[in-house]
């Protein structure tokens, strides 16, 4: 792989403790194995020092290039944001706070045909909450077994694609984008790496528990039309037995001199019915509200500040790296394509 060029893509926002370290870390980790990288980092509205760090990194380094988003748009929009203006043949995924750059050598050499995404996993769920391990297990199982989709058990953003995978993904314009999911719809073959996570580099509090529902409900209306499709099916079965019943109810005024008053049996019967109703209105208003997302067409992101490396990469062929380079006779700074 000495010859491709590997690009890394890390959202961050407010990460002025660890950044450099991160930065520092990731360096030192690709450029051994591939000469030929960048560092794509996305700002996606910090408002510590983060920013500031960065443009001091980037007269150190080369290879780095910084994205800086105009407001928070959420960890997998700030990805989007950066893997659509990656160059590279090879392209990892990571968050800088919890995924550890070593580990990227690793991550990439499970790119092999056929497979052509390589997912990171982690090993355990030490730290988290009862709640937080109950639910990602139910969540996992739910989508696994009921929804259909091959979503690897503790799957983190820390993935590893080829150009092919990734132009795939990136083709796929969901608003609602949750590149776990996106990665797996393109239908290429997937492996998974475990590995353990930083722990102490950036600790993220446990998700409440509605806000970890959000996000499961998020994902799994994002899934497709599985669980409308189980939901409509729910309701068939319900009609099916409510028509039984109403031949019982039937048979048995034709059949039985004396039929006591079924305020029971009646009062179960509607309540099921409001069940079963009330259920499908809580997921047709889901997808209609999806429907209403798409429909807006907004742009996912607004870029306000792009920067690139001062520090020139040490080699005499540059595969299709831009740099800034002096002009002689205007006294400014130009962009030029080398290679």
């Amino acid at each position: 792989m000495n010859d491709q060029v590997l690009s890394v893509v890390a959202p961050v926002r407010n990460g002025a403790a660890f950044i450099g370290a991160f930065v520092e870390e990731t360096i030192a980790a690709i450029s051994g194995p591939f000469p030929y990288h960048e560092l794509v980092v996305v700002d996606d509205g910090s408002t510590d020092q983060t920013l500031e760090i960065l443009e001091g990194l980037l007269k150190k380094h080369p290879g780095i290039r910084v994205i800086c988003l105009s407001r928070p748009m959420g960890e997998d929009i700030a990805m989007t944001a950066g893997l659509e203006q990656v160059i590279g043949d090879l392209v990892v995924t990571m968050s800088p706070g919890s995924d550890p750059p070593a580990f990227i050598p690793t991550l990439v050499a499970e790119l092999h045909p056929p497979i052509r995404i390589v997912v990171g996993t982690r090993a355990s769920r030490s730290g988290q909450g009862l709640v937080s391990r109950l639910g990602a297990w139910i969540f996992y199982r739910v989508t696994q077994r009921l929804l259909g989709v091959r979503l690897p058990a503790n799957a983190t953003q820390f993935r590893a694609m080829d150009r092919r995978a990734l132009n795939a993904t990136l083709r796929i314009k969901d608003r609602l984008r949750h590149l776990r999911l996106l990665a797996l719809q393109t239908g290429y073959p997937i492996a998974t790496v475990s590995y353990e996570p930083i722990s102490g580099r950036h600790p993220q509090p446990d998700r409440s528990f509605f806000a970890s529902l959000s996000l499961a409900v998020d994902m799994s209306v994002a899934i497709g039309r599985r669980p409308l499709r189980l939901v409509s099916l729910l309701g068939v079965i319900g009609s099916v037995i409510n028509l039984v019943y109403a031949l019982y109810v039937i048979a048995i005024f034709l059949f039985k001199n004396e039929v006591a008053e079924g305020w029971t049996t009646l009062s179960l019967e509607i309540s099921l019915m409001f069940f079963l109703l009330f259920a499908l209105l809580a997921v047709l208003c889901e997808y209609i509200g999806h429907i209403l997302l798409e429909m807006k067409d907004r742009p996912l992101y607004a870029v306000s500040d792009e920067f690139s490396s001062d520090v020139a990469i040490p080699s005499v062929v540059r595969p299709n790296v831009v740099e800034s380079v002096p002009d002689p006779a205007a006294g400014a700074v130009i962009a030029e394509s080398a290679g």
